[in-house]
Formats: C-alpha cells, sequence, structure tokens
C-alpha cells in the first residue's frame, strides 16, 4: 500500500485517490478479521477441554512408561557389565574375643547405678523403687 502512495507521489490528487482506496482496503481488510476474531473469542466446548484433558493424560503416562523402560535398560546393562567385586582377601586376624561372661565389671557400683538411673527414667519411677536383681551380658 505505501508503496502504491510513492508511485503516485508526482501529483497531489493521485495521492489522495490513492489515499482514499487504501483507506478503503484497510476497512475491508479489517471486516474480514472481525469476523476471524470473533470465532476465536468464542469459548471452547466440552470436546475441546476433554480433548486436552485425554491429550495431558497420555503425554504424561508415555512418559512414565518411557521413564520405566529406561531404567529397566539400564539396570540389565549395569547387572550384565559391571561385574562382581572381587572378595576381599579374609582377614588375617579375627577380632579380639569379647570378654568372658564371667568376668568382673571394673566399676560395678557405679555400672548399676547407671542402669538403675536410666530403668527408672524410662519407667517414670524413682530410683529407690527399682531393685535390679543380677546382670548378665548379652552376646
Amino acid at each position: 500500500m505505501k508503496t502504491g502512495v510513492k508511485l503516485f507521489a508526482e501529483t497531489e490528487t493521485a495521492v489522495a485517490v490513492n489515499t482514499q482506496e487504501a483507506a478503503a482496503q484497510e476497512q475491508a481488510a479489517l471486516a474480514n478479521t472481525n469476523t476471524e476474531t470473533v470465532a476465536a473469542d468464542a469459548k471452547p466446548g466440552v470436546a475441546d477441554i476433554a480433548n486436552v484433558f485425554v491429550r495431558g493424560l497420555g503425554t504424561v503416562f508415555v512418559g512414565l512408561v518411557a521413564l520405566i523402560v529406561i531404567i529397566k535398560i539400564m539396570g540389565a546393562l549395569c547387572v550384565k557389565f559391571i561385574k562382581e567385586a572381587p572378595k576381599a582377601a579374609p582377614a588375617a586376624k579375627k577380632a579380639a574375643p569379647a570378654p568372658a561372661a564371667n568376668d568382673a565389671i571394673a566399676n560395678r557400683g557405679e555400672f548399676i547405678a547407671a542402669v538403675s538411673a536410666a530403668i527408672a527414667t524410662v519407667m517414670g519411677k524413682d530410683v529407690g523403687a527399682i531393685r535390679i536383681v543380677s546382670v548378665k551380658k548379652v552376646d
């Protein structure tokens, strides 16, 4: 449209005629776009909403299935290519055996007092209400 105005720029009357023609063409173009705009402004129906909903769910499930397949393939490849680590050499010495059950506790009185206090606290009673009959080592 503007190129047409430049071509007829030699005379003022030709420019005026061309400007009126351009205005008419613009109005016709606006009339055509108004009908398209009304159609685009229409609210989506239930079918459109359902279509979008189903496509969304389908996309999510396809993505989840793809993740499951990829993870299973990676697991199979790891099992196939990563061999079991060689077993560590057996220890030359075993740990020192625990003291025998008959061994005396170094500070038996302090040990009994600590155990009594712990049990009394858990039970919610006074330490004097608890009587410890025997203490045995449990393996």
